[in-house]
């Protein structure tokens, strides 16, 4: 029966008869599913890599994101690959550049791009800004 319970905690679920506690020991990942999903539609950039990182960090109670880049900006979608999975500052230093060419590489830009998927991720991203913007001052 242990196996069985924890068989359902590995896929973030309760399992049967376990009653909700608002303490989060669980995770249902079904309407923030649907969210990325519509998100996918609406912005043509459904990714199921990106889709279970997203999750995998919310499960975690870890800052979420999604998108709005399409397909021809990958360091765009790198990014919010990367802060799903190792962080936002980590994913910033790997793919941003503020020297390069074009504004698609600029931490500002990719950092427009990102989508809060959880109160976490709103507020790293907005602690985020506030930090680039002071250097910037």
């Amino acid at each position: 029966m242990e196996q069985s319970r924890q068989s359902f905690r590995k896929l973030g679920l309760a399992p049967p008869g376990t009653p909700h506690k608002p303490d989060r020991d669980w995770f249902d990942p079904e309407p923030l599913v649907g969210a990325i999903r519509a998100l996918g539609d609406l912005y043509d950039n459904a990714d199921t890599i990106r889709e279970s990182a997203a999750l995998a960090a919310a499960r975690a109670d870890q800052p979420a994101y999604w998108t709005s880049a399409r397909y021809h900006n990958q360091a765009a979608l790198l990014v919010a690959q990367f802060a799903n999975e190792r962080g936002l500052s980590t994913a910033l230093r790997l793919w941003s550049d503020d020297s390069y060419p074009s504004p698609s590489r600029h931490a500002s830009y990719l950092l427009s791009t990102l989508i809060p998927l959880n109160a976490a991720a709103s507020a790293e991203l907005h602690e985020t800004i506030a930090e680039a913007l002071a250097k910037a001052a």
